[in-house]
């Protein structure tokens, strides 16, 4: 079975290699890629928590800017140990999936990336407008 991130990263590396033409370092593009809706993600959450469960109204100070600076380098990180590693093999597993399920995982990757922006714009309108 192929996870989300990993069919996303098949996706990215697709998509730069075959639209963009970028032959020079497509699995660095990749997982820029993933580790963007990750970061996403990871905000999402995190504003989440802190704006609607907890009621705090403080969220745009400095500090998190630090903060978010420190998990993007994380997350970029680790993704790039774990991809880099593994990107041949990955590669090569989602090729010889089945045009069926590859069309199951683009719906999902599409469905995934639209509910990923919407939610994190939406709940940053939220806390810009005291909402």
């Amino acid at each position: 079975m192929v996870g989300l991130f990993r069919y996303l990263f098949y996706r990215v590396y697709w998509w730069d290699n075959t639209v963009v033409k970028n032959n020079s370092y497509p699995v660095f593009s990749a997982v820029i890629g993933v580790t963007f809706f990750q970061v996403f993600n990871v905000k999402f959450i995190n504003d989440f928590i802190f704006y609607i469960i907890l009621q705090r109204k403080d969220l745009i100070v400095q500090q998190d800017k630090i903060i978010g600076i420190a998990i993007i380098t994380i997350i970029l990180g680790l993704n790039w140990i774990y991809f880099h590693k593994k990107a041949s093999m990955l590669l090569e597993k989602i090729k010889q999936l089945k045009t069926n399920h590859k069309r199951i995982l683009d719906i999902t990757i599409i469905v995934y990336m639209i509910l990923t922006i919407i939610t994190t714009i939406g709940l940053a309108y939220m806390v810009r407008n005291n909402i």
